[in-house]
C-alpha cells in the first residue's frame, strides 16, 4: 500500500508538466539594445526581432526569462548562422533554485557581421551536472 502510495504521489508531482518535463522553462525571450532593472530582474528596454546583416558593427542583447526546478543549472546559448554552423555562444554562471519553479533571468550581449536569413540562439540547460537538455530555440532575423 505504501509503495502505491508513493507511487502516485510521485506522478502526481510530474503530472503537470505534462510529455513537456524538463529542467528548465523559457517564459520569455527578448532581443534589444540595453536592459533595464524592473524589481530586481533585467528587463529589455524596448524590443526588436530584425539586425542589420552584414554590418561589423551590429549589437544586440539577448535577455532570457527563465522557470528552473529545484537544484543546480548552468544556461548555455548557441548561436547558429543560417547555415546552422555554430559562430558563437553565450555560457551563463551555474545558479542554484531554491525551489521549483524558481524564477531566473539571463543576459547576454552578441553582435558581429551576419549574413542575411537570420540567426538562431539554440538554449541548453545543464541540470545537476548532467548532460544538456535542448529547452528551446529562437530565431533573430538579418537582413
Amino acid at each position: 500500500m505504501r509503495t502505491l502510495l508513493l507511487g502516485l504521489l510521485l506522478l502526481c508531482s510530474t503530472a503537470n508538466a505534462g510529455k513537456y518535463l524538463q529542467p528548465a522553462y523559457i517564459t520569455n525571450t527578448y532581443f534589444c539594445n540595453t536592459t533595464v532593472d524592473v524589481g530586481g530582474f533585467a528587463q529589455p528596454d524596448s524590443v526588436f526581432n530584425i539586425l542589420s546583416a552584414n554590418e561589423p558593427g551590429a549589437l544586440g542583447t539577448f535577455v532570457m526569462n527563465l522557470l528552473l526546478d529545484k537544484g543546480r543549472h548552468r544556461i548555455e546559448v548557441d548561436i547558429l548562422d543560417v547555415s546552422g554552423k555554430k559562430v558563437d555562444s553565450l555560457n551563463f554562471d551555474v545558479v542554484e533554485a531554491t525551489e521549483n519553479d524558481w524564477t531566473y533571468t539571463v543576459t547576454g550581449r552578441f553582435g558581429g557581421s551576419f549574413a542575411p536569413g537570420g540567426i538562431f540562439f539554440k538554449a541548453f540547460d545543464r541540470h545537476n551536472r548532467k548532460k544538456r537538455v535542448h529547452i528551446g530555440t529562437f530565431r533573430l532575423l538579418t537582413e
